[in-house]
């Protein structure tokens, strides 16, 4: 039932909600039942999601779940978002009205449109109230008046939205027993943000913020006065820090004219030091070039006398190598006699006992003996081919567990395969499917095994590959025509696996298979023909009749069974021929063998004589080459005594040469270590000179009399102390200059002391200002005192309005559904107000919301909902309300109580509900469902929102208007 108000305002429906760009949610109009809609999905599907979608719809300022306008731009490539809401405007009888009369709409269908317009970080919102339906891809062309948020607020007031339904959206929703949990302070502050006017709490608010600043600016001027004496105080301890400044400054004076004094007597004894160095290094390298000199003539020595001794070496050694080579020659000579007189003694103890044989009776059983090899060898291997033939056929079969085509068919299905081309081979897609006719239906199928069909697309272009590779079969479109077949065609006992091949065996329909032949003549007589099996394949046509061979089996994927049988049988058959055959080739081997043999024997004997002959040569040479190699060891043996002698005397040189060129290294690596230092050291005594002419041209003549007199320079103090002492100096006075951030001497300052009596009187003069400037602080903080009593008397009636219309509005709306409630409120001090809300069920006295035990949890429920409906009524219409997870957890009692209590308020709900037992509860109450489901991570965007009760009726009506 809806709260009469001053204004005369019907009804607000909200037919369906429609959006673009909105979170994840895809474009979808959700359509809204009239009385009670619920969306239910799991956590995390989108169903606060899409209360805040609704509230952004109504103009509220705060979402849920800590949302912004900014958060609802999810998807990267979205920079508009559109949320359209469609209201039902047709007229109302009851109410002699449209809803949207009172801003002129007058179409059954009016659209509120909100845009959103991201211009990071900011982004923009206005609203478009639409007089009829609106369509995004048109109506977005036109050009259109979009409101600013308070303009659409003050249009939605005139229809009887009123601004405490969209403060009441921006609320945080939840379990509704929640608000029963606030003490009477909250539960007042819980109404006011409902129903307060804003304008005034913000006018209040800025007096008070206004008070404030008065006060704060009083406390600063008291402080800045106690700031100034402060000052006061602070320039007389500056005048003392100034006098500081100037005696450490004379100081430093004095000690910086003493410095360049103690540079040049630094630099003076650098130069004496320097000088000394330089002098004994000059006399250490001088002594060391001496003694190199002569080590150097004494290396020249040796060295002269070397070539003449190695000469001698080379020599000795050179003889030696030719001897030694001519031995090695006549060791290798001997060596070899030995070896052939050994080769010709065994050669006649091995032959020369045997008779000969007649060489031509031998020759003519080697050539029989050969051709009897030659032919077994060749009927072994005509047999062994087949049998390997074979093996690799059953491997193949086994391993790949597919059928066998022949090369030309499997090179072509390969090519089709590589370039992706959709193909059907007519013997893939056939099953025989009675094996014993399967050699028979193969024979009459023959070459039409190897038909390939592609698609018409594709026929021109497969036919040129087929052309290219010489491919020897059809190469036909798919034919899917069908077959009509007689129970005794042979087709029955085929299984076609795509009919895309069937138009292809069309010709084979009229072949019946018969067990006789008299059976098939029968057939013949009757127009057909006819095909038999036993005892082998044979066809019969008109013609007359003739045996059929299958040349090889290939139909069905399972083919290869048959293949691989076949396969087996035929090399069972083969391996008793194979053996056969390698016996017969092994014996006829072993027989020329023998043969061959017996030749070679008789080819030694014969020539027994020769060899007698060769072993009395051999003997005679043996002899000499023994004598020349005894003569020529002697001679060796005299050479090698005298190569000792010459190297020894090698040796003796070679160590006096390296000794004496390692003493050479050695003092001329001191040398050379010796020269940096040296140099450097003369470049010390270079600079030293310099630095000390520098000093001195850097002295004044007043410090050059100083430098003259020894006893000056004697008590003069380094050049450290000096540095040092000045930088302490330096920091003393750096100190005395800022001793705060606020409280610095600038340099020169120490000089002009007697400004700082003028700057003490300057400040006595300000501090006499911020007196006066207090007291004029108190005279505006008391205007300001006044002003905030008025506003306060005024913020009060404003308050004490609010809290009698919900009252006014609590009792008529509990009347309504037959409960007793009533609300007072009280002033607890300042801004503070309190509220007791006391209601009864059942005609049972009313009690204190306070008394929760009194209460089911059924009744906090609708306690809750009561008063929050009460406020929203008490400043305008309650047609429509959302509601997030209000009933989490109740039981089915409560939930019926409830839901009763819903439906007798007469608004528009859509509540949001987790996936649980309450949902069940809730469905008697729930007038359409609709179901929300999260979105995947790989998904761009949500699923769509799906329906789960619905009521058809009030569909039809929806889709009539």
């Amino acid at each position: 039932m809806l709260a009469q108000t001053k204004r005369r305002i019907a009804p607000i429906r909200l037919l369906s909600i429609e959006s673009e760009g909105f979170s994840y949610f895809p474009r979808q109009e959700v359509i809204f039942h009239e009385k009670i809609t619920a969306g239910v999905g799991e956590n995390g599907s989108g169903k606060t999601t899409f209360n805040n979608m609704v509230r952004l719809l109504f103009g509220a300022s705060k979402f849920d779940n800590g949302h912004s306008l900014r958060t609802f731009f999810e998807r990267n490539d979205v920079f508009e978002i559109y949320v359209l809401g469609r209201f039902d405007n047709s007229f109302q009888k009851a109410y002699n009205m449209r809803p949207f009369d009172p801003i002129g709409k007058k179409k059954d269908v009016v659209t509120i449109v909100c845009r959103l317009m991201l211009n990071d970080p900011s982004v923009k919102r206005n609203y478009y109230i639409n007089d009829g339906e609106f369509d995004l891809e048109k109506d977005l062309k036109k050009t259109l008046r979009w409101l600013e948020v308070e303009q659409f607020h003050r249009q939605f007031h005139e229809v009887g939205i009123s601004k405490a339904l969209i403060r009441s959206f921006s609320l945080s929703q939840g379990n509704t027993e929640e608000v029963l949990k606030k003490d009477e302070e909250g539960l007042a502050n819980y109404l006011l943000d409902i129903c307060g006017e804003q304008e005034r709490i913000d006018e209040f608010n800025n007096i008070k913020k206004r008070i404030g600043e008065q006060q704060q600016q009083f406390q600063a001027l008291a402080e800045q006065k106690e700031l100034e004496e402060a000052r006061v105080r602070q320039l007389q301890q500056r005048i003392e820090r100034c006098k500081q400044i100037n005696d450490a400054t004379k100081q430093i004076q004095q000690y910086r004219f003493d410095l360049p004094i103690s540079q040049y007597a630094q630099y003076l004894d650098d130069l004496e030091k320097s000088t000394n160095n330089y002098a004994n290094m000059e006399e250490q390298y001088k002594r060391l070039y001496q003694d190199i000199q002569y080590l150097m003539n004494e290396q020249i020595q040796y060295e002269k006398e070397a070539p003449i001794i190695e000469g001698k070496y080379t020599d000795i050694k050179a003889k030696l190598k030719t001897l030694q080579d001519q031995k090695v020659s006549f060791e290798i000579e001997l060596s070899e006699l030995k070896a052939s007189l050994a080769i010709v003694a065994d050669f006649l103890k091995q032959y020369e006992n045997i008779e000969p044989i007649d060489e031509k009776e031998l020759q003519a059983k080697e050539n029989a003996a050969e051709k009897e090899y030659e032919e077994a060898t060749g009927t072994w291997k005509v047999i062994d081919h087949e049998k390997e033939v074979c093996e690799k056929t059953i491997q193949r079969l086994e391993e790949q567990g597919a059928v066998e085509f022949p090369k030309s068919v499997q090179q072509m299905i390969d090519t089709l395969k590589g370039s992706k081309i959709e193909h059907l081979l007519i013997a893939d897609y056939i099953e025989i499917s009675d094996e014993s006719w399967r050699q028979s239906i193969e024979a009459l199928l023959g070459s039409e095994r190897f038909t390939i069909t592609v698609s018409d697309k594709a026929w021109v272009n497969v036919m040129k590959l087929a052309q290219q590779q010489k491919y020897p079969f059809w190469i036909s479109p798919f034919n899917s025509n069908p077959c009509k077949l007689h129970e005794k065609s042979v087709l029955n006992k085929v299984k076609v696996l795509d009919n895309r091949i069937m138009g292809y065996l069309k010709k084979f329909e009229h072949y019946m298979v018969c067990d006789t032949m008299e059976e098939a003549y029968e057939w013949i007589k009757k127009g057909k023909s006819a095909i038999l099996n036993h005892p082998y394949p044979y066809k019969v046509v008109e013609r007359g009749g003739r045996a059929i061979k299958e040349n090889g089996i290939f139909c069905g994927k399972e083919a290869y069974k048959a293949q691989l049988k076949e396969a087996k049988s035929k090399f069972s058959q083969l391996i008793p021929r194979w053996k056969q055959a390698e016996n017969t080739m092994n014996s006829t081997k072993k027989k020329l063998k023998e043969i061959q043999e017996i030749i070679d024997i008789q080819k030694h004997v014969r020539i027994v004589p020769a060899k007698k002959v060769e072993m009395d040569d051999l003997s005679s040479e043996k002899l000499q080459v023994q004598n020349n190699l005894n003569s020529l060891e002697v001679e060796i043996e005299l050479k090698h005594a005298s190569e000792e002698d010459i190297v020894k005397s090698i040796k003796t040189l070679h160590s006096n040469l390296n000794r004496v060129v390692g003493i050479i290294s050695e003092k001329e690596s001191k040398k050379d270590d010796l020269l940096p230092y040296l140099q450097s050291e003369e470049e010390n005594v270079n600079k030293a000179k310099v630095a000390l002419s520098q000093a001195e041209e850097q002295l004044t003549m007043e410090q050059m009399e100083y430098v003259k007199n020894a006893e000056y320079l004697e008590n003069i103090a380094t050049i450290d102390f000096y540095h040092q002492t000045i930088k302490e100096l330096e920091n003393r006075i750096k100190m005395l200059r800022n001793i705060s951030n606020t409280d610095i001497i600038l340099v020169g300052e120490e000089q002009k002391m007697i400004r700082l009596e003028q700057k003490y009187k300057q400040h006595q003069k300000v501090l006499q200002n911020h007196r006066d400037e207090i007291e004029q602080v108190k005279e505006n903080l008391g205007d300001l005192e006044k002003k905030h009593a008025l506003a306060e008397q005024e913020y009060h009636t404003m308050v004490e309005e609010v809290f009698t219309n919900i009252r006014k509005s609590l009792q008529e709306l509990s009347q309504e559904t037959s409960i007793q409630a009533d609300l007072r409120a009280f002033h607890i001090g300042e801004e503070k107000w309190k509220v007791d809300y006391r209601i009864g069920f059942h005609g049972k006295e009313m009690n204190s919301y306070r008394n929760k035990a009194r209460l089911s949890g059924g009744q906090k429920a609708i306690a809750s909902l009561l008063l929050t409906f009460a406020a929203i009524r008490s400043d305008g219409g309650l047609s429509f309300m959302i509601l997030d997870e209000p009933f989490a957890h109740l039981d089915q009692e409560r939930i019926n109580v409830a839901g009763e209590f819903l439906r007798q308020t007469g608004v528009q709900f859509f509540i949001a509900m987790p996936y649980s037992e309450n949902v069940k509860l809730l469905m008697p109450w729930v007038d359409m469902q609709v179901n929300f489901r999260p979105k995947r991570v790989s998904e761009e965007v949500a699923p769509p929102i799906t329906y789960g009760v619905i009521n058809d009726e009030y569909l039809a009506k929806r889709n009539a208007i």
